[in-house]
C-alpha cells in the first residue's frame, strides 16, 4: 500500500491485529503509485499530449492493465495512470510469460524485481543491468543468444 504516512502506520497497527505475521515499511521517497501523486500525473498528463509517440515494435504489458497494449493512446493512457494507481505485478509477469518470453532483464540498479520473478516464474532467468556498460554487455549477450 501506498498513502500518507500516518495511515500506513495505522494499517500496521491492524495488519498486526489481525494477525499478519510480517509488515515491512519501504524506505520511498514518495507516495508513488497512489492518489497522493495526481499533480504528478497532471503534469506527465501535459508532456505526454505534446510527445510523438508511435506504436511500439512490440507489445508493452502496462502495470495499469497487465495486459500487452500497441496503441499508442493507450499507452499514453496508461503511462499517466500508473503513476496514480497500484502496480498489477504479478498479473503484469504472468501476461509477459504467457507471450512466450524466456528471459528477462531488469534495468536499473539492484535486483529487487529479479527477486520478485523467481517467486512468479523460476524457469525465466532475469537478467540485472544496473549501468550503461551492464545494459549494453547485456544487449550484447541477448544478441548473441538469438
Amino acid at each position: 500500500a501506498s498513502g500518507e504516512q500516518a495511515a500506513i502506520a495505522r494499517l500496521g497497527e491492524l495488519a498486526a491485529a489481525a494477525g499478519v505475521k510480517r509488515f515491512v515499511e519501504l524506505p520511498v521517497s514518495g507516495a508513488f503509485h497512489s492518489p497522493l501523486m495526481q499533480l504528478a500525473a497532471d503534469r506527465m498528463r501535459g508532456l505526454l499530449a505534446a510527445a510523438p509517440l508511435r506504436a511500439p515494435r512490440v507489445p508493452v504489458i502496462t502495470n495499469v492493465s497487465a495486459a500487452p497494449v500497441e496503441d499508442p493512446d493507450v499507452l499514453r493512457r496508461d503511462l499517466i495512470e500508473q503513476i496514480t494507481h497500484a502496480v498489477r505485478w504479478t498479473e503484469s509477469m504472468n501476461a509477459l510469460v504467457a507471450t512466450g518470453v524466456d528471459s528477462a532483464v531488469e534495468v536499473g540498479p539492484g535486483a529487487v524485481l529479479k527477486g520478485l520473478m523467481r517467486r512468479i516464474a523460476r524457469d525465466v532467468p532475469v537478467l540485472s543491468a544496473g549501468g550503461v556498460e551492464e545494459i549494453e554487455l547485456t544487449v550484447s549477450q541477448l544478441e548473441g543468444k538469438s
